[in-house]
């Protein structure tokens, strides 16, 4: 059976509606008209206006919209005043979705912070809105039960994430902002997130990481920096000597479609559980002998025999590879090579890369390849595109 759908105008309803899914569509309806039955699993507000007279109007009100109600969405709505005192009323709402809206993120007093209720939400959702944020706004600090936060194709009036937006979000597990253009990101922006196990800031503006971003997130597995304007990878601060600014235990990294112009030895170190790497479409024309020495070197994992072990350089300016160029010994379980696209003029000895599943040179600029490497290369080495050629 189909879920029914109510629309709700300002003619009285019935308090016995038992419908599981409920839409306002007048941006006038009365906060005490929500309150039907105890059977509504969704409300969906559209073309609604919560200014910050109306927020605080409504936060004063003694009652709730009970424990049934689970997801509730805005669409094309104007939030003034979107803060933890207006989610209180839903005590039960475990997921907060909007759609094009105008959002205020913050609070106007600090007494209102302190007062702030903490309601159990676990997901948010913002896509395709304008959002004003103030410095030191910490519209999501109080939510302690927030798993999983999503910001996509939004227009954040400060291009930052500041050391405030999430600094009570301890239980965050998923963080994904993307295409909203931020610039910056302060250094103690997720030092409270040590749960946090998906990262993904793609397809921004970032030009530069500080070296201690991620300095108490151990637990990152997926971390996705892509579509940035990222020139170098932080190395150890100065003041943590034994410090790296990638943690130990993630297994998928996305670094592709930035400015990275060099790799250094120490850029991935102790990395064993990575299964995946994508620097393609960056600037590369520098790597350390042995730069990717501890990548794809963890035995005991089992993803690296149920994925194909990847490390991709594709369309980079890279022009030698030689015996230790990428490895100073052969990696245990890398499958797979992409080094096409680049302007590879010779190629010495590949010892420690030639027995893989895939490995693809073509369309570099490859004039003279290594006596010993020719045998080698002969064996399923995809060499298109190049002048010098095999026979």
């Amino acid at each position: 059976m189909k879920r029914a759908v109510l629309i709700l105008s300002l003619i009285a309803v019935s308090s016995a509606f038992d419908a599981d899914k409920f839409l306002s569509d007048n941006c006038a309806v009365k906060y005490n008209l929500f309150n039907y039955g105890s059977k509504i699993k969704e409300i969906t507000c559209q073309n609604f206006q919560l200014t910050e007279q109306e927020a605080k109007h409504f936060e004063r009100e003694h009652f709730s919209f009970g424990d049934s109600i689970k997801t509730i969405v805005f669409k094309d709505c104007e939030l003034a005043a979107l803060n933890d005192n207006v989610f209180s009323k839903f005590p039960g709402a475990k997921k907060i979705t909007i759609e094009n809206c105008k959002i205020n993120l913050g609070w106007s007093k600090e007494e209102e912070k302190q007062n702030a209720t903490h309601p159990a939400i676990e997901k948010v959702t913002i896509t395709d809105s304008t959002i004003k944020n103030s410095v030191g706004s910490n519209a999501f600090a109080h939510l302690f039960a927030l798993k999983e936060l999503i910001i996509r194709n939004s227009d954040f009036e400060h291009k930052i994430i500041d050391g405030k937006l999430l600094e009570g979000s301890k239980a965050l597990k998923i963080l994904k902002i993307t295409g909203c253009g931020i610039e910056d990101i302060d250094k103690n922006a997720f030092v409270n997130l040590s749960e946090l196990e998906v990262l993904k800031l793609h397809t921004n503006k970032l030009k530069a990481l500080h070296p201690t971003l991620l300095r108490n997130n151990r637990k990152l597995e997926i971390v996705d920096f892509s579509g940035n304007e990222i020139k170098e990878i932080p190395l150890n601060a100065s003041f943590l000597t034994n410090y790296v600014f990638f943690p130990d235990n993630i297994q998928k990294l996305n670094l592709s479609h930035n400015l990275i112009n060099h790799i250094e030895n120490k850029n991935f170190k102790n990395m064993r559980k990575m299964y995946y790497l994508d620097l393609s479409h960056n600037n590369i024309d520098g790597l350390s002998d042995g730069c990717f020495d501890e990548l794809f070197d963890d035995s005991g994992r089992i993803k690296a025999f149920l994925f194909e072990n990847t490390l991709d350089l594709s369309y980079n300016s890279i022009k030698y590879i030689g015996r230790n160029t990428l490895f100073s010994r052969k990696p245990k379980y890398l499958t797979r090579l992409d080094l096409s696209h680049n302007k590879i003029e010779e190629v010495g000895a590949l010892d420690n890369i030639y027995k893989l599943k895939f490995l693809d040179f073509s369309y570099n600029n490859i004039m003279k390849i290594d006596m010993s490497s020719k045998e080698k290369l002969k064996d399923g080495a995809i060499l298109t595109g190049n002048t010098f050629l095999i026979e």
